[in-house]
């Protein structure tokens, strides 16, 4: 949630206070103050509705009953969930308040207060915990990227495709950027894909029927699927995979729940659907959105009751397996508006997995980056070393519309095009955070011969070549260029050649 969707909710704000006449006093005033408010009474009832609703701001009670006080209460709250407090209090004695600074409050108000001084010490309160988040948000998502990235630096600041960790070394999922088994390679350095993967994995090792992924185009939806297989209690049984917006709406039907001989005009044979194949594993449904909704029916059934018919069947075939459903469309969306079924929708979303997009993870990025040019350095033959530090802040900055796929894509066409030995970030060809696939290239401005035209493009490229393989050492470019330091100075003036931005200020 950004800084300013907050903003602009009403503030949720726990009360704890033992004096039932004097906390609905309190409830009523933070009420007209346009506050959502809580009522407690002691500090173990503070920590057990943290747990089940994280308040915004506590308003806390320095005397509680209880084996509890508010001082230590408080303290409680701001380790374990962050919630910050602000004390209300008839004590204002110099013990008490030393006390009270050990869960270092936002604030200290003493009873009785006035209704002015109240709102404002909330408002202060609440704006200094907000402040403090986007702190913390910034520290959080420059300590991740920089983890990600200094470990991974040439010493020259390129960007290292082969500094992997040595061979036997064990992978962490949690302290480590990716999880392997087999052939299969799991990239996990943001903290909001470290919390999806180890939700996946506990609700893989259920016995859950049905479970829904939800997440843009390209964000990875059928790796996560084969991932929670894998962990799963079916692991050793069949996963069995479809695309629903690639098969017609007359086919998919068969091809699901299967059809005995005669059923239709070239069914000569009866033959098994997907589902009877994976009875046992589990099935993964891509695009489910575009199912008919006739089909939608049968497989509803299939959720409730673990049986179907295939098509001119008589009998009842029965099965045992987990539905993976994923969507890159808002199923809610598509209830509203009639082209899915609502009975389906609620049986898919009893477990839901949403992936973020790329572009709010940029932690993964550059380790993504690291493992595409690794897996197409080994299938095309290549040996590119990593990336520069220009193009390694180009997908740093760049929007990935395409989330994950589009990133592959970029690294597969670099791999396989680039002529030197870092992949540089011409060889990406992204440039403001606008993805560059399928854009027509720029036409030489109309003043200048489609001949010169081509030939200052040319010059322009060899530089910045030069002074990337070089680490704009403009005298070691010079000599590589075989002309001058004076020459070399004046073509990037000529040309305004940018000058490289280290990944580390890229992200301040």
């Amino acid at each position: 949630m950004s800084m300013t969707e907050l903003h602009r909710m009403p503030a949720r704000i726990l009360v704890v206070e033992d004096d039932a006449v004097g906390s609905e006093d309190l409830r009523d005033l933070l009420a007209e103050f346009g506050y959502t408010t809580d009522v407690v009474s002691t500090g173990l009832d503070a920590i057990a509705h943290a747990e089940r609703s994280q308040p915004d701001l506590v308003l806390m009670d320095i005397q509680l009953k209880g084996d509890m006080d508010g001082t230590e209460a408080a303290r409680v709250l701001r380790e374990r969930f962050n919630v910050p407090s602000v004390y209300l209090s008839g004590y204002a004695d110099l013990e008490t308040l030393e006390r009270a600074k050990i869960a270092e409050p936002l604030g200290y108000i003493t009873k009785p207060w006035a209704r002015a001084g109240l709102r404002a010490g909330i408002e202060i309160a609440l704006h200094k915990h907000c402040e403090d988040l986007k702190c913390r948000q910034r520290e959080a998502l420059l300590s991740a990227t920089l983890q990600e990235i200094l470990p991974l630096l040439h010493p020259h600041g390129v960007l290292n495709a082969h500094s992997a960790e040595p061979a036997g070394a064990p992978v962490s999922l949690v302290a480590g950027d990716s999880v392997d088994y087999g052939d299969f390679h799991m990239v996990a350095a943001s903290q909001s894909m470290k919390q999806v993967i180890a939700f996946a994995r506990r609700i893989a090792v259920s016995d859950v029927g049905a479970i829904l992924l939800e997440g843009e185009s390209g964000t990875g939806k059928d790796v996560m699927a084969r991932f929670m297989h894998h962990f799963g209690k079916r692991r050793h049984l069949p996963f069995v995979a479809l695309n629903c917006a690639a098969i017609p709406d007359t086919l998919l039907e068969s091809e699901l729940f299967g059809y005995e001989a005669g059923a239709f005009t070239d069914a000569r044979a009866a033959k098994p659907g997907l589902l009877e194949m994976a009875s046992g594993g589990t099935v993964f449904l891509d695009e489910i959105g575009e199912m008919p909704v006739p089909v939608q029916a049968k497989l509803l059934r299939v959720l409730e009751d673990q049986t179907f018919r295939r098509l001119g069947g008589l009998r009842d075939v029965h099965v045992d397996l987990c539905l993976v459903a994923a969507s890159n469309r808002n199923l809610a969306d598509a209830v509203e508006q009639g082209r899915f079924r609502t009975d389906l929708y609620y049986r898919l979303n009893v477990i839901q997995v949403l992936l973020p997009p790329l572009r709010e993870r940029k932690a993964d990025i550059l380790p993504l980056a690291k493992y595409f040019i690794e897996y197409y350095n080994h299938k095309l033959k290549r040996n590119i070393l990593g990336v520069t530090t220009s193009a390694a802040t180009a997908m740093l900055d760049h929007g990935w519309p395409g989330n994950v796929r589009e990133l592959r894509n970029s690294i597969e066409r670099g791999v396989l095009l680039e002529e030197m030995t870092w992949l540089q970030s011409s060889s990406l060809r992204l440039d403001n955070g606008v993805s560059h696939h399928s854009a027509p290239e720029p036409k030489p401005p109309a003043s200048t011969s489609f001949g010169r035209g081509m030939l200052e493009e040319g010059e322009r490229q060899t530089l910045i070549e030069a002074l990337e393989r070089t680490r704009w050492n403009q005298r070691r470019a010079a000599g590589l260029l075989g002309i001058s330091r004076d020459t070399l100075r004046c073509k990037i003036k000529r040309y305004s050649l940018p000058r490289p931005i280290s990944i580390a200020e890229s992200r301040t």
